[in-house]
């Protein structure tokens, strides 16, 4: 089995800083000054030492989790990853192992840096760095399906045409408990990050994947906010670019 040395111990120095909050600020000073001193600042002490625990298991399972994805490489597929793409994406692990779906980015990622078949570019790293948790649950979806609808819900305000854009990039796409605007914000996360694109003249030709759109609280929100006025679903298609079909071959793990 793949065996990796990580130190889960955070260094000497952070855990004296915690026990120091709780001594005596100085000798002599008295119990009474001492006293209030701990009510002030102890559960300073408290919280780090409970952050600093779950952070070590967190590290923990990074490292088990690691270990297991490491043996599904084939060993004749097998190579020795760059210090460059190792360095990288642990030093930008170490702000996300405490998130689930980042954590197993990474995982992958350091997985794939091992396999030849792999085409890995170092800056990956430092995009799931740059993600949120909702970020990567949205990508997911697009992992067997590049391409979904997505509209722009517009309100026409005379009768030539011209109109309020009311709300940008509405997905309906993505988990159930995830809400609209906080997958409009992935979504437009997602494109500044170059992982996906909407090109600006492109739909499905199928209406009846936007159907759905008419039935979200944003649009009957509007229908009764504006009821003399004409509301127009402007349809889009939302993609992966060329950078985020590698990124999710590369970053997403296969099962």
């Amino acid at each position: 089995m793949t065996d990796i040395n990580i130190n889960a111990n955070l260094p000497e120095s952070v855990d004296n800083a915690i026990k120091n909050v709780t001594d005596l600020p100085t000798q002599g000073i008295g119990q009474t000054l001492s006293d209030c001193w701990f009510l002030a600042f102890g559960g300073i002490s408290q919280l780090a030492e409970k952050r600093r625990i779950k952070y070590t298991k967190d590290l923990e399972k990074f490292k088990k989790e690691l270990e297991d994805s490491l043996e599904t490489v084939p060993e004749q597929r097998r190579k020795e990853p760059t210090t460059q793409m190792v360095l990288k994406t642990l030093d930008e692990a170490k702000y996300c192992v405490e998130e689930d779906d980042l954590r197993r980015l990474f995982v992958a990622l350091l997985t794939s840096a091992t396999d030849s078949e792999k085409n890995v570019h170092p800056s990956f790293a430092q995009i799931i760095g740059q993600m949120s948790p909702n970020d990567a649950k949205i990508l997911q979806f697009f992992k067997t399906d590049y391409q979904k609808p997505i509209c722009n819900l517009k309100l026409i305000v005379d009768e030539n045409g011209s109109f309020q854009l009311l709300s940008h990039n509405i997905f309906i796409d993505g988990p159930n408990n995830m809400k609209l605007g906080e997958k409009t914000i992935s979504i437009s996360s997602l494109i500044r990050l170059g992982l996906l694109e909407i090109p600006f003249d492109d739909h499905f030709t199928d209406e009846s994947l936007y159907l759905g759109f008419k039935e979200t609280a944003i649009y009957k929100n509007a229908k009764l906010q504006f009821p003399d006025n004409e509301l127009e679903l402007e349809k889009k298609i939302v993609r992966l670019t060329s950078l985020g079909k590698l990124f999710i071959s590369c970053c997403f793990p296969n099962n």
